[in-house]
C-alpha cells in the first residue's frame, strides 16, 4: 500500500504537469483569481457563476467545488499529482526513489475508493479513502498547488470526520513527516502514532465517546 498523503504541501512543482491537467488557460486564470485584493468579493462572484454538480458548501472563504468518481483510465491525472507532491517532500529526506515511488501508486490506486476533485469544471485534485470495518483510511489527498490554501482539502477531511463520527469509526492517515499539512491534521485531532517514525508517520483519528 503506498502509505502517503500529500495534500498542499507548500512546495513548487519543479515538473509541471501536462497542460490538459494543469497548463490550461483556465487554469492559470483560476490559480490567481482568488489572490490579492478583494478577494471576498471574488469568492462571492465565483460561487455565483460555479456550476458544477454535486456542490459542496464550503465554510468561511472555500469556494465550492465539486467531488465525482474516478475512472479506471484517470490513472495518469493522480499519478502526476502525486509524483510532483511527493518528490520535494521526500527529497528533504534524502528519500526520494522515483521508480520506486511510481509502483506504489500504480500498486495502490484504486479508482472504485477515488474522486476527482473539480472547480469550474476543472479537474484540481483527487482523494481516495479506503473504507475499513471501523476506519476509513485516508490513501491520498492531492490537490494542484495552485488551487492549495483554499480550505477545500480541510473540507473534505471535516466531512469525513463528521461521517466517520457519526458511524463511531476511526479516521487514520499517513503522510511524510516534512508535509506541513501535518499541522492541519493536528488541528482536525489526529494524533500521531509513533512520533520518531521516518519517513512516514501514521495518524489516527478517534471519535468522541458518547457521555453516560
Amino acid at each position: 500500500m503506498d502509505r502517503s498523503v500529500a495534500a498542499c504541501s507548500g512546495t513548487e512543482q519543479s515538473h509541471p504537469l501536462p497542460p490538459r491537467q494543469a497548463g490550461t488557460d483556465r487554469v492559470r486564470y483560476l490559480s490567481t483569481f482568488f489572490r490579492g485584493k478583494n478577494r471576498h468579493e471574488k469568492l462571492r462572484k465565483f460561487r455565483d457563476m460555479s456550476k458544477l454538480a454535486p456542490i459542496i458548501p464550503c465554510m468561511n472563504e472555500c469556494p465550492e467545488f465539486g467531488l465525482r468518481p474516478a475512472h479506471p483510465d484517470e490513472f495518469a491525472f493522480a499519478e502526476a499529482i502525486h509524483i510532483n507532491a511527493m518528490r520535494p517532500l521526500m527529497e528533504q529526506l534524502d528519500a526520494w526513489d522515483e521508480p520506486m515511488r511510481r509502483a506504489a501508486i500504480r500498486r495502490s490506486f484504486k479508482a472504485a475508493d477515488s474522486q476527482i476533485i473539480t472547480l469550474a469544471g476543472q479537474d484540481i485534485g483527487w482523494t481516495q479513502v479506503t473504507e475499513r470495518d471501523a476506519d476509513y483510511y485516508i490513501a491520498q489527498i492531492q490537490i494542484l498547488e495552485e488551487f492549495c490554501g483554499m480550505g477545500i482539502g480541510s473540507r473534505i477531511i471535516r466531512d469525513l470526520l463528521a461521517k466517520a463520527g457519526a458511524e463511531g469509526r476511526t479516521v487514520s492517515l499517513s503522510a511524510v513527516r516534512t508535509n506541513r499539512a501535518i499541522e492541519l491534521y493536528k488541528r482536525l485531532g489526529f494524533r500521531t502514532i509513533d512520533p520518531d517514525a521516518t519517513p512516514i508517520i501514521d495518524m489516527v483519528w478517534m471519535p468522541e465517546r458518547p457521555s453516560l
